[in-house]
């Protein structure tokens, strides 16, 4: 296990975390596993990302292949862990499109989170279906501005997910793109298209690695804490902490937040650059990067603008607005257009020319030798 920090993500295999800087909480920081490691009798393979509340591994369990969350050591982190669990027991098919499939920790089990000692440390996790893909923050380490209909696509699909919760009467509160598994592989017809592939396939996949703080909007209030989320993707109105206020529209923010952010090739607000207390200044002036996509996708570039204003009130109303405000302004991805080269048609003549120039070759050769 090596202690990895939060904030500023340094790590120490010794389990003794030091940063010079006051403001980092290093020493105070979480334990990760790594590969090889058990947790009871399932084997880490390696973490996928490590979130402020909890952290997300790769894993093998019963001869398969599965996503383990394992709660942050503190009574806010597994309370809230257990919630999430919870809830997702209580959403079926086909709901499950978006969100994780949850398995039981053992036949038979009452509760869908399990619990386990490590190092005299009382552990609370719960196991989840595995699918391929990686985290979004990744994706946009690589690639900051994604293609348009891929970034429309994430983002109304995530906007989805939230409006499943939504209609459960339920508030997420912490999106960030840490949060959200992308699969860029896709097929048409009988080929498929691979992440490393240069041409872009018609369809990003995505599902929510993470309910935030899975409850109630009625109880949202008194169940939201700092450290569940990053200040940088923290709705303003969340940072009074003392009476925070919540309504469907705080999780709009955070979907604008995201696609915001891919619409422009950085956070809204420098999440990286800032300690905790100084994003918190920054994002209550409400003054984010300004958008430098007002004159190619200004119908997205609104609905961006839109979602991330300071007052709730003139922000859509809840996430299926968001979505359908993207849909409605690309309708379908248009299918990427054919190198000539490539086209089945293309190459087939080719290959007819080149069979054919190469047999009356042989045959003048022929001819050739036989007369001499």
């Amino acid at each position: 296990m090596k202690q990895v920090c939060l904030m500023c993500g340094r790590g120490a295999d010794d389990r003794n975390l030091y940063c010079q800087e006051a403001a980092c909480p290093a020493e105070k920081s979480p334990l990760i596993f790594e590969h090889g490691e058990k947790l009871a009798d399932i084997e880490i393979l390696k973490p996928v990302i490590v979130l402020r509340a909890s952290t997300i591994y790769k894993a093998n369990w019963q001869n398969k292949l599965v996503y383990l969350k394992i709660a942050h050591e503190g009574q806010k982190h597994t309370t809230r862990l257990k919630r999430e669990a919870i809830l997702l027991q209580t959403v079926t098919e086909p709901d499950l499109y978006f969100l994780p499939h949850l398995q039981l920790p053992y036949p038979g089990a009452k509760e869908p989170y399990g619990q386990v000692v490590v190092q005299n440390q009382l552990l609370f996790y719960y196991i989840f279906d595995y699918v391929e893909g990686e985290p979004l923050s990744e994706v946009l380490a690589r690639n900051p501005q994604p293609w348009i209909y891929h970034t429309c696509s994430i983002v109304s699909d995530l906007a989805s997910s939230i409006s499943l919760l939504q209609s459960l009467g339920v508030c997420h509160l912490a999106l960030n793109p840490e949060m959200v598994l992308v699969n860029f592989s896709a097929t048409r017809g009988s080929e498929t298209v691979s992440p490393t592939s240069t041409r872009k396939p018609e369809v990003a996949t995505i599902l929510l690695l993470d309910l935030g703080i899975a409850t109630l909007q009625a109880e949202a209030s008194g169940q939201w804490y700092p450290g569940i989320s990053h200040p940088a993707y923290t709705a303003p109105e969340l940072l009074n902490e003392a009476y925070p206020s919540v309504s469907y529209r705080t999780d709009v923010y955070g979907l604008g937040l995201i696609l915001y952010e891919m619409l422009i090739g950085q956070p809204a607000y420098p999440a990286r650059l800032l300690d905790d207390k100084a994003l918190i200044r920054v994002v209550r002036e409400g003054k984010p990067v300004p958008m430098n996509r007002n004159k190619d996708v200004s119908p997205v570039a609104g609905i961006a603008e839109k979602a991330i204003r300071p007052d709730p009130n003139s922000r859509q109303a809840h996430a299926s607005e968001l979505s359908q405000n993207l849909k409605s302004t690309f309708k379908k991805i248009p299918s990427e257009k054919e190198v000539w080269w490539r086209k089945t048609d293309v190459l087939l003549k080719i290959a007819i020319g080149l069979f054919t120039a190469a047999f009356f070759i042989f045959l003048i050769f022929v001819t050739v030798s036989l007369l001499s």
